[in-house]
């Protein structure tokens, strides 16, 4: 361990705060990873690398605190009792992995990641679960390369300890202050946003249940859509959202012509100066299309219609403004802030209508995922789940196979539902 000194406590960033209050409201804000190998990994030196990773991310090994007003993570005391790994033999792969990527991780207890072994007939599966509260989509991917990392070195030197980083966990005041005069002057120009309006069937609001449903689109068909896509200037972000708003169309029938909310998500690393290296943190915000249904629209239609609109988005830094604002309401404090956001949840569940939320976090990168030279044939992310209609298709990319996974909870949503859309974003993205 270097000289870096471990810090007690390290401040809460406004999005931390924003999605624990989420959490309160309604939402299960856990991530998960799943890394499947076709050959053995050491249960030892795979534990001891969770362990080290609490101290490689300081806020990994931390609970969260909340005061009145202020919010702050602070270092468990005997993180080698926290117990964050775990090893079991399976002869049901998909469903134990299913409940470990979706298990509660309760940030004020932390820590604030989980990692369980899955040992099966063909191989080992690492099965990963964090805390939105302390990490974004992109911190998942992070954290899946740390892993990788530290199983390397201390399968070469089991003494091996990690440095904790020397750089602040960066916030939305982080990358506003590293934007040009020129890209703050576009930041300002954010185009409108469509507030919730899908109805969707619900039978409770309860929260039980929770599971996940997936689409796994295998290499020929991957590479047919981004060819689709590359003969059109669209990006493989802008097909899936088209498929999924088309689904949602074809599953739920809204009136044609009004303008159908479309969040999605947008993380901001890449305005940083040392987007790199930085610690894992929360930096994803949702934004908001409104995409009016058309009847008997062609796809590339429909994908020309919510191009323009993330063109517009991409023009404003993809809503980095909306980061910095979100930061000033965080300043009024905790207990203002808490009192708000429940008041803005109990007027949408009182209206009964909804937003479904799309996010792309994108590739995993097969030569970061190198466990001491074994490496994942598959992998993929997992992301939220809403109470109540929930509908929140995670997208990763792995070896050229896209993983479209939406979590929910049974007990409040029908899976038929979820499967549907599922189905027919699966139609709407084959291209013959």
């Amino acid at each position: 361990m270097s000289s870096t000194a471990m810090p007690s406590r390290i401040p809460a960033t406004p999005n931390d705060v924003a999605t624990h209050i989420a959490r309160l409201f309604g939402q299960h804000m856990e991530l998960g990873c799943r890394l499947t190998f076709d050959g053995r990994l050491d249960p030892r030196i795979l534990s001891r690398a969770v362990r080290l990773s609490l101290d490689a991310e300081p806020v990994l090994g931390c609970a969260l605190r909340t005061g009145v007003f202020r919010v702050w993570w602070e270092r468990l005391e005997d993180l080698d009792g926290a117990q964050p790994f775990s090893v079991g033999a399976t002869t049901d792969p998909e469903r134990d992995a299913v409940a470990h990527m979706t298990a509660a991780i309760d940030s004020t207890v932390g820590p604030q990641a989980a990692v369980h072994l899955l040992q099966t007939e063909g191989g080992d599966e690492v099965v990963v679960s964090m805390s939105h509260d302390a990490t974004d989509g992109q911190g998942v991917k992070q954290y899946a390369y740390l892993l990788a990392d530290l199983y390397t070195r201390l399968s070469i030197d089991p003494a091996y300890t990690p440095s904790p980083p020397a750089a602040p966990r960066p916030s939305a005041a982080d990358v506003w202050d590293a934007l040009t005069p020129g890209q703050r002057r576009d930041a300002n120009k954010t185009p409108p946003m469509t507030m919730p309006n899908w109805i969707i069937p619900a039978t409770a609001i309860s929260g039980r249940g929770r599971t996940l449903r997936e689409l796994r689109l295998r290499p020929e068909r991957f590479r047919a859509i981004k060819a689709y896509g590359d003969a059109r200037g669209a990006s493989i972000n802008a097909l899936t959202l088209t498929a999924f708003f088309r689904a949602l169309v074809r599953s739920f029938s809204p009136p044609a012509g009004q303008p159908m909310s479309l969040p999605f998500t947008a993380e901001y690393r890449r305005y940083l100066r040392e987007h790199k290296d930085v610690p894992i943190t929360n930096l994803a915000i949702s934004l908001w299309l409104g995409v009016p249904r058309v009847e008997g629209e062609p796809f590339d239609g429909t994908l020309a219609r919510v191009g323009e609109q993330l063109d517009a988005w991409r023009d404003a830094l993809w809503g980095v403004k909306s980061l910095t604002q979100a930061t000033g309401v965080a300043r009024m404090g905790y207990t203002p802030m808490r009192l708000m956001m429940g008041a803005i949840s109990a007027m949408s569940a009182k209206s009964g209508k909804t937003s479904p939320v799309f996010t792309n976090i994108g590739v995993l990168d097969e030569g970061r995922l190198d466990f001491g030279g074994l490496v994942p044939v598959s992998a993929r992310l997992s992301g939220p789940a809403a109470y109540g209609a929930s509908l929140v298709p995670t997208i990763s990319t792995y070896r050229d196979t896209l993983t479209v996974s939406m979590g929910f909870c049974d007990a409040d949503i029908d899976p038929d539902v979820i499967e549907q859309v599922l189905r027919h974003m699966d139609e709407e993205l084959t291209f013959a």
